[in-house]
């Protein structure tokens, strides 16, 4: 864990990159970040479908394992005998009838095991697939981590999840203050992945006429995850009139721009030779990455946050046994001290009780659950928020906390 001025514990501060459209420089202003950030640093590639910042920084590959997805169904062919109630069951097209047998199609299938259900011969299983292959490599500023996709592969937000645990996970073992990230364009789910409990997000805008629209829905998207943001304007002076346009809206709308950089056709002729064009792009880089470093200060970095579902609002009320339907839920430090306590919504709810108290926590920057249990669907959230778990069945809130300081709590995500 990075440590403040004070000796407090700290999570690693992470700054995401996001564009609402591709093309518009994160990828190069990432690079150029990372050579220009002090201390120690760990660098993670969010962009599983079209990963480019291996191409700037080279690392040198020290891990590589296949990713997983979601299980999907695959028929025993041996067993099937043609009945095709698999095939009038599935709503999403993944299975079709290939000489007398049923065949599922992988890239289609939602895994929703309905098929499982209705085959009544049971020659229906769920089975995983690679779908892609998570990486880590050194580079010439600090470990990175990146992943790409299967070409037509699914759960790229779980993948872009699990490219970040890997990188706070690093970074807090380093000591690393900063995880820098190359985010996803647009606002889908991978980039809705990226930005979940990030420290801030770098919103990086060139002067295009979809530019504002573009700029919108990333900053909407933000707002919903209740992030800190900044806009970084690149190659402004390619349409002055047109970031001048930016500029005003953003004064209006109260959005903060931390700097600009111009165009220069020496930026482009190095990034083709591969190398990071710091020089090339002088003071107004240097500029705008002390805006974002001023930015996400301490103000904006928070302390880890342990959520606990509770029977009571205070450290001595007990664990609840159920998570999702939780009375209360607590927000402490690692210290101990309680930030906060609320009501648990989740016993009104017929369905996604569990989720939607996730959401909750992630929301408010919680990043640990010490729980009973968890069931697969909050575990499958958990984990594409980034977050991790421990158990603390049996427990009250203090012991809970206790026994998490001292590394004593099974781990459960």
């Amino acid at each position: 864990m990075a440590r403040d001025g004070e000796g407090i514990l700290m999570s690693p501060f992470e700054i995401v990159m996001v564009s609402g459209k591709g093309g518009t420089g994160k990828t190069t202003l990432t690079a150029c970040f990372a050579a220009l950030a002090e201390g120690p640093r760990v660098l993670a590639d969010a962009d599983v479908d079209a990963p480019n910042l291996g191409i700037i920084l080279s690392p040198r590959e020290t891990e590589s394992r296949p990713f997983f997805g979601m299980k999907v169904a695959h028929v025993d062919e041996a067993r099937c005998t043609g009945c095709g109630e698999c095939l009038r069951f599935c709503r999403f097209g993944s299975i079709l009838m290939k000489d007398g047998k049923a065949v599922v199609d992988p890239g289609f299938c939602e895994g929703c095991g309905g098929c499982l259900l209705v085959c009544p011969e049971g020659c229906i299983e769920k089975r995983a697939f690679q779908r892609g292959v998570l990486k880590r490599g050194e580079t010439d500023f600090g470990p990175m981590w990146h992943a790409r996709l299967a070409p037509g592969g699914e759960n790229s937000g779980m993948l872009v999840a699990l490219v970040r645990k890997e990188a706070r996970q690093e970074a807090t073992e380093l000591k690393a203050p900063l995880i820098l990230v190359d985010g996803p364009p647009g606002v889908g789910c991978p980039a809705t992945s990226s930005l979940t409990g990030a420290g801030l997000a770098v919103l990086v805008v060139e002067p295009s006429r979809s530019a504002l629209a573009d700029l919108r829905r990333v900053i909407d998207l933000c707002g919903t995850l209740s992030l800190p943001f900044g806009i970084a304007i690149n190659r402004w002076d390619i349409s002055p009139v047109v970031t001048e346009e930016i500029r005003s809206v953003c004064e209006a709308e109260g959005w903060p721009i931390l700097g600009a950089v111009p165009f220069d056709e020496k930026i482009t002729r190095a990034t083709s030779d591969g190398r990071i064009p710091v020089e090339e792009m002088g003071r107004p880089l240097v500029e705008l990455w002390r805006a974002i470093l001023q930015r996400g200060s301490a103000k904006n970095m928070t302390k880890i946050k342990i959520g606990i579902p509770s029977l009571g609002a205070e450290t001595s009320s007990a664990v609840a046994d159920r998570f999702a339907r939780a009375p209360w839920f607590v927000v402490a430090d690692e210290s101990g001290k309680v930030l906060e306590s609320f009501e648990g919504t989740g016993a009104d709810e017929a369905h996604g009780a569990a989720t939607k108290m996730l959401t909750t926590l992630s929301e408010k920057g919680v990043s640990v659950l010490l729980v009973p249990r968890l069931g697969p669907n909050a575990i499958n959230f958990a984990k594409q928020a980034g977050m991790s778990a421990f158990c603390a069945e049996g427990l009250t809130v203090a012991d809970a906390l206790a026994k998490h300081t001292e590394g004593k709590l099974e781990k459960l995500l």
